[in-house]
């Protein structure tokens, strides 16, 4: 079985200058901004369905707006940021995000490295890489990191000894030890994939 992708943004949200109501606050209010596409919807009903067959999901119909999730226990996460500071929101059917002040988890929309990158989804896949995009420019940002679980577990106590950007300095060894990509994410055949992807999002922008 395949390791699942995550998908990080970088951002430039200042923890360090607010408090963390303040930023919980604008976070919330930020991402209100910012339309969810229909596809999007549609992906994350059918997700639910499939994953709660034949039970109730009037909970998740319910969550049409974002919300706060209770903060995270005191204590170190994987890239080195107190989870004091992780602010974790949910929105439509329950559709997360998490914001430390290194980085954004992005919504785990379609995690297989395999459908991800091939072509047969390719309008699927533009279509949330599109929401991406938005979230991670809304944020100051300007670009995306997809990486699989197992890539990530394998380097990530090396990032956690590095000061700065924890996303960066991941980024950083990735590069040094794989090369840059320069194929777009849409120029892969099905079945085949890169260890990790450094998405600038220039076909959906246009720059």
């Amino acid at each position: 079985m395949l390791p699942n992708l995550n998908f990080y943004g970088n951002h430039s949200i200042g923890f360090d200058n607010k408090e963390i109501e303040t930023v919980r606050y604008d976070i919330i209010t930020s991402l209100r901004k910012i339309p969810v596409p229909d596809e999007i919807i549609l992906l994350l009903y059918d997700s639910l369905s499939e994953r709660f067959n034949e039970k109730d999901l009037s909970f998740f119909f319910d969550l049409n707006d974002w919300r706060l999730v209770m903060p995270f226990p005191d204590k170190e996460s994987r890239l080195g940021a107190a989870t004091r500071n992780h602010i974790a929101v949910i929105g439509v059917l329950g559709m997360p995000v998490w914001f430390n002040p290194h980085y954004i988890i992005l919504p785990p929309l379609m995690t297989n490295r395999e459908n991800w990158y091939s072509p047969r989804n390719a309008k699927l896949v533009k279509v949330i890489r599109s929401y991406y995009c938005s979230i991670v420019h809304q944020f100051g940002g300007d670009h995306a990191l997809y990486i699989d679980e197992r890539m990530f577990n394998k380097y990530y106590d090396r990032v956690r000894k590095t000061g700065g950007s924890r996303l960066k300095a991941f980024e950083e060894i990735l590069t040094e030890r794989y090369g840059i990509n320069k194929k777009l994410i849409d120029a892969y055949k099905h079945g085949k994939y890169p260890k990790y992807y450094i998405d600038y999002f220039t076909d959906v922008t246009g720059e």
